[in-house]
């Protein structure tokens, strides 16, 4: 069972938008392409742990706090007795291990060494444990998920798994999940109620995100396509956008509502009025299709010209 998914976190999304919408120098967009293939790796390896039924529970993409320390779990599966952290790698080429250190086989650089940031990971994660009175077994392990990725002169006693033996380390956590026969146990039900307390210590917003600077004045106004990420080209005489560079097509009040969710991510502090939201869209739709869109799904604040919208809260 999938307690918690994975999400594309803040700091994509933002600089996904910032990239159609201004100019990202050569470092942001280098880190924006890393940030697409790390999420890509993440969801990749998210297949293989979803596929696992029985007694166990994932929870993905979790960023918890241990003492004043952040750290960040890509993949965590609870079963009755154990706990498996993944740390998820998408990198590809050839690389290998000199006296702990870590080389491209193409440049001769050194590389960050994953283990290092694993071993980190794993003993925050053990002291979280312990402070919530839990002295589970936990097995942690980096995952390099893409197929194009070789790393020479590993030791045996690495703690990895390679694209070519996910099918034999699943099929094995899958034997171990087989929940016994009748109702489940007293370890399987302790194993959940865990991963339920681990998901409400789950951070929310990473008070260690990065982002370039930017100003509303300077971006780019219109509507973005979702699929392609490019800007819609609008006519007014249809109820539609269709992206003329990938044929996609949508609603205007989805395409609207998208637009609010994308200007609130980029400009949390600022009010959500027609006035702005339709200057935000690059003037595509009338006043009148925003105001009714924001009317049907957001509370209106104020009056006349000083109306603003908020979320609906949830009872």
């Amino acid at each position: 069972m999938i307690l918690k998914s994975r999400v594309e976190s803040c700091e994509l999304l933002i600089l996904r938008s910032l990239n159609a919408r201004t100019e990202l120098d050569a470092d942001w967009l280098n880190r924006l392409a890393n940030a697409e293939k790390g999420y890509e790796g993440e969801c990749a390896f998210d297949e293989w742990t979803g596929a696992v039924s029985g007694d166990v529970v994932v929870l993905q993409d979790l960023l918890l706090d241990c003492r004043s320390t952040t750290f960040q779990i890509d993949s965590l599966m609870l079963m009755r007795n154990d706990i498996y952290l993944f740390e998820v790698k998408n990198s590809e080429g050839d690389f290998l291990i000199d006296d702990e250190r870590w080389l491209s086989c193409l440049t001769g650089k050194e590389i960050n060494n994953p283990l290092i940031q694993l071993k980190r990971t794993e003993s925050s994660f053990r002291r979280l444990l312990q402070e919530h009175g839990c002295r589970r077994p936990v097995k942690s392990f980096l995952v390099f998920i893409n197929p194009e990725f070789q790393l020479y002169q590993a030791p045996s006693t690495l703690p990895a798994i390679f694209h070519s033996q996910l099918p034999r380390f699943f099929a094995g956590i899958k034997n171990r999940a087989m929940p016994a026969a009748g109702a489940q146990d007293a370890a399987s039900n302790a194993a959940l109620a865990l991963a339920e307390k681990l998901n409400t210590l789950h951070i929310t917003d990473n008070p260690y995100k990065r982002l370039p600077e930017y100003n509303y004045e300077t971006l780019r106004k219109g509507v973005l396509c979702p699929s392609c990420e490019r800007f819609y080209v609008f006519e007014q005489s249809r109820r539609f956008l269709i992206c003329h560079g990938c044929g996609k097509r949508e609603s205007n009040p989805a395409a609207v509502l998208r637009s609010v969710n994308e200007f609130q991510l980029l400009f949390p502090s600022l009010p959500v009025t027609v006035r702005i939201i339709y200057e935000w869209c690059g003037n595509a739709f009338s006043r009148k299709v925003i105001q009714k869109t924001l009317q049907s799904h957001y509370v209106m604040r104020g009056e006349t010209k000083a109306a603003y919208y908020e979320e609906k809260k949830e009872n």
